[in-house]
């Protein structure tokens, strides 16, 4: 049986953690650059002059440093939001994993559940597993087995 529940809270948790991973990555990423930054403008201040290929030379350094800060910091204004908030959800991802445990627990059951008569010791049932609450995709993919079979047994 898919276990829906496990996919969404996966999702959800997943999402949580890439959030904090992308904007923590992107605050070192702008510290380094910002350090970055500071070397080049010193080389550009203390050092020697330098010829016109030298020169532009850190100009393009330069701006490849700040333009990779420039994605990193307007990467991160768009994830401050949510990022301030899964920082806060500690309680909620345990919650959520509770949830996926026990939804795993009850998908587990439903796989190998029988059917046992309560009154009735004539019936042949006792040991068949239920099929009818397959997901839906499973089901039209059966019946698309079997209705190659047919197709393939009418040829021979």
């Amino acid at each position: 049986m898919d276990n829906v529940v496990n996919n969404y809270v996966c999702n959800i948790i997943s999402a949580y953690e890439s959030t904090i991973r992308t904007y923590e990555n992107n605050i070192d990423v702008i510290k380094q650059s910002d350090n970055e930054t500071q070397d080049l403008l010193h080389e550009i201040e203390l050092s020697a002059p330098k010829n016109v290929c030298d020169g532009f030379r850190f100009y393009k350094e330069l701006r490849e440093v700040r333009n990779r800060r420039r994605q990193a910091k307007d990467e991160n204004d768009v994830l401050e939001e949510f990022y301030s908030f899964a920082k806060t959800q500690h309680d909620t991802k345990n919650k959520l994993r509770n949830i996926q445990g026990n939804s795993q627990k009850i998908a587990n059951t439903k796989e190998v559940r029988n059917y046992k008569p309560k009154v009735r010791s004539d019936l042949t049932i006792t040991t068949i597993q239920c099929t009818e609450n397959k997901p839906f995709e499973n089901m039209m993919q059966n019946f698309r087995k079997e209705q190659d079979n047919k197709k393939c047994k009418k040829y021979v």
